[in-house]
């Protein structure tokens, strides 16, 4: 049965996983003491995280262990240590992010070369170790055991696309599992926890295969037409496209990693809130990758002073964590460019607009539906050219060499118009509401199945398409 597993690499919408993989691994899990659980995990995750990330695998094993012996000595109340630590872990993460971004080469006997790439999950499990080391020198909690921690790292749910989940957190989740003895009374905790985990991973599993990856076949198509040659419609309606293939592709994930971890007993993690009904570009990025936006702020933004200490304080504390904001996605140029244009609409809606709240609200909310959407095509061109080109069309410049079709963007509505609408509709957040209300309905759960099936069909006739923020 793991043959499969052994080959290349695997995600969670992948069909041998959903079938084959995840029930596997739930059944040993429950069958084991809840105290043993531990011990599945880690080698599962291992597996899962060789799968994926292969020869890279030991990074992964040297952070845990280096990190796992220097927690003695933070734990300790070691400025020293602790700063060590996060120094270590910041060079670790920066060290692979520029040799990737150069391309750096080893080259090996035989005339054998080995491309340094950007190790899978390395911001995520980074930002992990980082948080742990800071906490138990917080005093917290003690120093975790050698299974706990590695757990925590490890954790498969987690490893190559986050959420960030705090040991705390994790932790006390894993504590409060109940001890349940007997087979049926194993059986019965099963069924509760995988049934309340599948409605979270069947709307995540909806929204990557179903909705994300058509809008990704809808946005490559704007690529194969050319940046220069796409109409202004076009190239609008390829903002928001882009815009829900990302939003869609990453909520997916989260879901469905949340998912898996309410199946293992723990509280779903929220990812997203609502983003495009933020009210400003500060909301916004409350909403959006909540994980990742509150590890900034509890350990960058508030250690360094908040907004407590005066505005020129404050404008600098948002310019360092815009930074690091941008450099966490990544060093070329573009990543810095669309974390330097949110910061100057934070700083602009913070100083300014803040003054008068109904101008704060026409404006932010204008930055959310049109400046966050627009930057978002920043985030995905890395090359200059394509870049200048897109921006060009956008305002109705010409290009010397264009070939522009008026009417282009009628094809794509004419194929993707489903995928445009249900990605609409899925933003209400009266639907959202409405599901999670009525999740043990009747109604809610023929949905799911339904949702379910259409998403197994729409999996098994697709090419492998990676969660786009396993690039990070």
């Amino acid at each position: 049965m793991f043959t499969d597993f052994l080959k290349s690499g695997l995600l969670f919408s992948d069909i041998p996983f959903i079938f084959r993989i995840l029930p596997l691994f739930l059944l040993i899990y429950y069958l084991v003491p809840r105290k043993a659980r531990v011990w599945i995990s880690i080698p599962f995750s291992l597996l899962f995280y060789v799968k994926n990330a292969g020869e890279y695998t030991p990074v992964l094993l040297l952070a845990l262990l280096v990190n796992f012996g220097l927690s003695f000595l933070t734990a300790r109340k070691s400025k020293i240590a602790l700063g060590f630590t996060i120094v270590l872990n910041a060079c670790l993460l920066m060290g692979f992010k520029i040799l990737s971004a150069l391309g750096f080469t080893i080259h090996l006997p035989q005339g054998r070369e080995f491309v340094i790439l950007l190790p899978l999950g390395i911001s995520f499990y980074t930002f992990k170790l980082i948080s742990y080391q800071i906490d138990l020198y917080r005093q917290k909690y003690p120093v975790a055991s050698f299974g706990s921690f590695a757990a925590y790292i490890t954790d498969f749910t987690q490893v190559i696309c986050g959420p960030i989940a705090r040991y705390n957190e994790w932790k006390i989740d894993y504590d409060s599992m109940p001890a349940v003895r007997g087979f049926k009374n194993r059986v019965k905790e099963a069924f509760i926890q995988i049934s309340e985990g599948l409605t979270f991973f069947i709307t995540g599993l909806f929204f990557k295969v179903f909705i994300a990856d058509h809008l990704s076949i809808l946005w490559n198509s704007f690529g194969t037409i050319g940046y220069m040659n796409l109409s202004v419609p076009m190239a609008w309606l390829g903002v928001f496209v882009y815009s829900l293939n990302l939003f869609y592709d990453f909520w997916g994930y989260s879901l469905m990693a949340s998912g898996i971890g309410v199946m293992m007993g723990h509280k779903h993690i929220r990812n997203f809130k609502d983003p495009y009904g933020a009210t400003s570009v500060s909301d916004f990025y409350r909403r959006w990758h909540i994980t990742l936006g509150t590890w900034f702020r509890d350990y960058i933004y508030i250690p360094m002073g908040g907004s407590r200490k005066g505005s020129f304080r404050t404008a600098f504390n948002l310019i360092v964590v815009w930074l690091l904001t941008g450099i966490w996605h990544g060093i070329t140029p573009n990543f810095m460019i669309w974390a330097g244009v949110l910061l100057l609409l934070i700083l602009w809606e913070k100083f300014v607009l803040s003054k008068n709240k109904v101008v704060l609200r026409i404006f932010g909310q204008f930055h959310v539906l049109v400046l966050i959407p627009l930057s978002w095509v920043v985030f995905a061109l890395p090359k200059f050219t394509d870049l200048s080109h897109y921006f060009l069309r956008l305002f109705g410049q010409s290009i010397e060499g264009s070939v522009i079709n008026a009417k282009d963007y009628l094809n794509i509505l004419r194929d993707g118009w489903i995928f445009l609408f249900l990605a609409v509709f899925c933003l209400i957040p009266g639907v959202r509401d409405f599901l999670e209300r009525e999740k043990y309905r009747v109604f809610t759960t023929i949905l799911l199945f339904v949702l379910f099936w259409i998403s197994i069909f729409s999996a098994s006739g697709a090419s492998l398409n990676p969660f786009m923020y396993m690039n990070f």
